[in-house]
This record gives C-alpha cells, sequence and structure tokens, in this order.
C-alpha cells in the first residue's frame, strides 16, 4: 500500500508539459486561427483587387493608347481620304481645264463624223446686185470675203451676221423661206485691180488663214496680193504669168505657196516667198474650172482600211509601189538636171552629182515618210483625235478640172498628169465642178445632163457608178462631200440635194431650201460642220443665177 502513496498527484507534470508545450507552440485558438485567416484572405482579396485595380489601370492605358493610336489611325486615314478627294477634285478640275484647252471645233468634228443625218436650214441672205462668182473664209470663220461680177471684193463680219445682228427687210424677205430672216454685216470694200475704171471681175478668191492677205485673179492674168488687215484692199504685189482671166485659186496646205488655174488651160505653182512660179502643169484640156488638194485624213466612222490612205498609187506591196513611182520621179528630176547642165562635167561637179545624188535620195526618203505612214499608226482603229493635225489635204497630189469635162490628177513631183479622165461616150462636156471624197480615193465630179459621175483612183479611169438627179433639175453645177463620208451635197440648177450614198432603194437625196434656180458657184461646208454656204454665180460662163449668198445651219442627228 505504501507504494502508491498518493497517485492522484502524478498528472502535475503532464499539465505541465502540456501547458509548456501549448506556450511553445505558435498555434492559437480556433476563434484566433479562424480569424486569421479571415485576416489573410481579405489581404489575399485586398492585393487580388490591388492587381486588378492595376491590370484595370494598365488594361485602361493600353486601352486608352489603343483608342489614341486608332484615333490617329483614323485622322491618317481622314487626311489620306481628304487628299484623295482632294486628287479627285484636282483631277476633274485638270480635265475639266483640259476639255476646255481642246478646240471644240474638234469636238464638232467627232460629232459630226458620227452622225447618220444632217438638218440643213437656211438662215441668212446676202443680197447683191451682181453675180457672186467666188467667196472665200479665214480658218476661225471670222471674216467672209466674196467676189462679184461687177469688180468688187466686200468683206462681211461673219459671227454677229450668223447671229442675227441684222435682219433683212420685209422686201429682201420675201424670196426666201420663212427661216431665212439674217443678213450680212458688211465691213469693207474695194475693187479689184490698180485702181481700173470699171474694176476687173473676180473669177478667183484665195484668203490667209488668218486674214492678213488676199489673192484674187483679174482679167488680163494678173493675180493681186492685197493687205486685208492693215491698209485694207491696199494691192501690194501682183503675180504676172498667166494671159487670160484667172478662173481658180488654191491655196497650198503651208500657205507659203497657191495653185493657179486660167482660161489660158495652164496650172501654175506659184511660191508666195519670191512671187516667182515653182512649175506649171498643161493638160490637153479646156479653161480650168477647179483646184482640190486630195485630201489625207479619214474619219474612223468610215470603217476604211489604210491602204488607200498610204499613197495614191498603192502601197509598197502592190503592183503600184513607191519604189516604182520614185524611180519615175528620179527619171524625170534626172531629165529635166541633165538638159539644163553643160554636156561635160568635170570631176568637181561629179562629185557634186554625187551629193546631189545623195540628197535627192534623202528628199525621196522624207517624202515617202510624209506619204507613207507607220503601220502603228496607220491603223484601222486610229482614234478620232488624229484629226486635229493642222492640215488635211495633201501637199503634193491635186485634182484639176476643165470647164470641158476632163480631169486630172498631178503630181508636184512629176511633169505629167498621174492619171487623166477623159468626157465617157455620151456624156456633154461641161463641167464646173469636181470634189474628192472624204477617204481621198473617190472623185465627184458634175455634169451638165444633171448626174454626178463618182471615180475611183484604184479602178481606172472609168466611172464607178452615176447618181441621177431628177431630169428637170438641171446642170449641176457645185459638189460637196460632208464630213461622215456618206453625204455629198449636189447643187443643181434648181435646188441643193443632201445625197446618201449609201441609199440602195427608193429616192436617194433630200432637197435643201434656199437656194432655187440658178448655177452655184461656190459651195462650202465649214471645218466643224455646223455651217453650209452657196453662192449663186455663172464664173464669166453662161448662166442664170440668183446673185445672192446664203448660209445655212447643220443639226447633226445620230
Amino acid at each position: 500500500m505504501s507504494s502508491n502513496p498518493n497517485p492522484v498527484q502524478n498528472p502535475a507534470p503532464y499539465e505541465n508539459a502540456a501547458y509548456s508545450m501549448v506556450l511553445n507552440s505558435d498555434a492559437l485558438s480556433p476563434e484566433e486561427d479562424d480569424d486569421m485567416n479571415l485576416d489573410q484572405e481579405k489581404d489575399e482579396n485586398v492585393e487580388m483587387e490591388e492587381e486588378k485595380q492595376d491590370d484595370d489601370e494598365e488594361g485602361d492605358e493600353g486601352e486608352a493608347e489603343k483608342i489614341g493610336e486608332e484615333e490617329l489611325d483614323a485622322d491618317e486615314l481622314e487626311d489620306e481620304n481628304e487628299e484623295e478627294t482632294q486628287e479627285q477634285e484636282d483631277l476633274k478640275l485638270e480635265k475639266k481645264d483640259s476639255k476646255f484647252d481642246e478646240d471644240p471645233i474638234e469636238k464638232l468634228k467627232e460629232r459630226a463624223i458620227k452622225a447618220d443625218f444632217y438638218d440643213i436650214i437656211p438662215t441668212l441672205a446676202i443680197p447683191m446686185a451682181t453675180n457672186v462668182n467666188t467667196f472665200a473664209f479665214t480658218s476661225d470663220m471670222k471674216w467672209l470675203f466674196t467676189g462679184g461680177e461687177d469688180g468688187y471684193i466686200r468683206k462681211y463680219d461673219f459671227f454677229p451676221s450668223i447671229n442675227g445682228d441684222l435682219s433683212l427687210t420685209v422686201a429682201q424677205r420675201h424670196p426666201f423661206v420663212d427661216t431665212v430672216t439674217k443678213a450680212g454685216i458688211l465691213l469693207n470694200y474695194w475693187g479689184n485691180g490698180y485702181d481700173e475704171q470699171p474694176p476687173s471681175p473676180v473669177y478667183s478668191l484665195a484668203v490667209h488663214s488668218r486674214g492678213l492677205w488676199a489673192l484674187s485673179g483679174i482679167d488680163n492674168g494678173d493675180i493681186v496680193l492685197y493687205s486685208t488687215r492693215h491698209q485694207e484692199g491696199y494691192p501690194v504685189t501682183s503675180l504676172k504669168k498667166h494671159n487670160a482671166p484667172v478662173s481658180c485659186l488654191t491655196l497650198h496646205p503651208s500657205e507659203k505657196k497657191v495653185l493657179s488655174g486660167s482660161w489660158d488651160k495652164v496650172v501654175h505653182n506659184w511660191d508666195l516667198n519670191t512671187g516667182g512660179v515653182i512649175s506649171s502643169y498643161a493638160g490637153e484640156c479646156g479653161q480650168i474650172s477647179g483646184i482640190k488638194y486630195r485630201p489625207t485624213e479619214v474619219p474612223t466612222s468610215l470603217g476604211t482600211d489604210s491602204d488607200d490612205m498610204r499613197s495614191l498609187f498603192g502601197t509598197p506591196s502592190s503592183n503600184g509601189s513607191y519604189d516604182d513611182f520614185d524611180e519615175e520621179v528620179e527619171k524625170a528630176i534626172d531629165e529635166e538636171t541633165k538638159s539644163m547642165q553643160a554636156p561635160e562635167e568635170t570631176e568637181e561637179n561629179a562629185g557634186n552629182s554625187n551629193k546631189t545624188e545623195k540628197q535627192t535620195t534623202l528628199n525621196k526618203e522624207k517624202e515617202k515618210e510624209k506619204l507613207i505612214p507607220e503601220e502603228n499608226n496607220a491603223s484601222s482603229d486610229t482614234s478620232l483625235t488624229n484629226l486635229n493635225r493642222t492640215t488635211m489635204e495633201d501637199p503634193n497630189v491635186f485634182l484639176t478640172v476643165s470647164i470641158d469635162g476632163v480631169m486630172n490628177v498631178w503630181d508636184h513631183r512629176m511633169p505629167d498628169s498621174v492619171i487623166k479622165y477623159p468626157v465617157p461616150k455620151g456624156v456633154p462636156p461641161w463641167s464646173m465642178s469636181a470634189c474628192w471624197g472624204v477617204d481621198g480615193s473617190s472623185i465627184y465630179v458634175g455634169r451638165r445632163n444633171g448626174i454626178v459621175e463618182e471615180f475611183n483612183i484604184h479602178s481606172g479611169t472609168s466611172p464607178v457608178r452615176s447618181l441621177k438627179m431628177p431630169l428637170d433639175s438641171g446642170p449641176v453645177s457645185n459638189v460637196c462631200p460632208m464630213i461622215n463620208g456618206r453625204h455629198l451635197v449636189i447643187a443643181s440648177f434648181d435646188n441643193v440635194r443632201l445625197y446618201d450614198l449609201q441609199s440602195k432603194s427608193g429616192i436617194g437625196f433630200l432637197i435643201v431650201p434656199g437656194h432655187h434656180g440658178g448655177l452655184v458657184s461656190g459651195l462650202h461646208v465649214d471645218p466643224s460642220c455646223r455651217f453650209m454656204f452657196t453662192a449663186s454665180g455663172n464664173r464669166g460662163w453662161q448662166g442664170t443665177t440668183t446673185e445672192v449668198l446664203m448660209g445655212y445651219q447643220i443639226n447633226v442627228l445620230p
């Protein structure tokens, strides 16, 4: 019993140990532990919130930067769009300016070339108490010059006249249709010749494109050069070679030369810089009644091939090649040179002749370049902008027609005619006018029996076809082609007709009101195809006239 004296006091060490264990440990009470966990969670939540806030702030900054960049990009795009719009507006303005800078005549030409029909209405009449044998315009249609049987050259202001600034009187309007109400405004007039009384009748007239000077033929064969801007009507000089009245004057495309035809049956080519004759052309024909240079441009609406435009004599691959033609020209030049040279030739002269041959070859190549366009430029799809060239006439090839009906095609490089068209059988030997077609291959000539014969330079000397007018229409005194190549204006004694060359059945023409009952000495369509003019006169040959110059307005119908 003494071995367990007091068993209850033994747990003390255990309690102390337990106490000591509790004191030595860092553990907290369950309540304190829960609070600690809550604090830790709160701290973590706060840190997470702060991180979120930081991230949000960084995100906001990034978004702000992105928004700023997007705004900058939008501003740059807006600036670029504004620049593009400005460039487009500038381009539009440039196009508009270029349109305004373009020649309006070329625009009117393009429209007229594509036309299917023309409505021609008379609006202007200039009555004169004499035969109106000839008239001429400046290139800008500013001034109109007329020449009459009374021997006076008259100068009219065209634009105020066609705009109706001066009206015809009631008595003057009586012989014409109702649309004719406008009269010509006369600026000046002077006598033809050298102060002769009475002045010489004016049978021919040619005017400089800017109206600086004018040429007229007088009855003794002289050609007088007048000043028309300064000291109007002053005879500056004269060209003397013809010995009969000068019936035709046609300026060279360069306006440095002029062709003159006379009743002496000779055509002279004059150099206007020196006043001398360059060459003369005399054929077996009568008095010269017309001279026309060959056109060299073809409107694309005609659909013609470029072969006809390359040469009057064919292409290099054709039978009538350029080489053969140039050889003929060289032979003619050599013959003329030999006839003018001495029979004996020194070595120095031989060297000079070699140089001359080389120069002739170079000139031949230049002429060939002029007559033969490049393949790329001569294609059938040539744009209409090619019409804005300074000239549309071949500087070498021209046509002459005489009053006896004989026609000749000449080349300045050849002494003799290239093609001669005699009067066909059964046709009266008479002709006052002939013209080229716009393609440069067709020739139309008016006859006394009321027909118009069509020839083709590639189809021999026989007419291709005949355009017949009514039996009572009278002689065809003038012909003129329209720019579309489809219509031909034919002036007969009774009326002026617009003939459709592509008509296959029915009546192929339409009567143009205005002129009636007289020979037509001149027929002209302006380059813009807006106006047409007819003058009535016999040009010194027999015939009744109306003694009026008529002006027409042309409306293009698509």
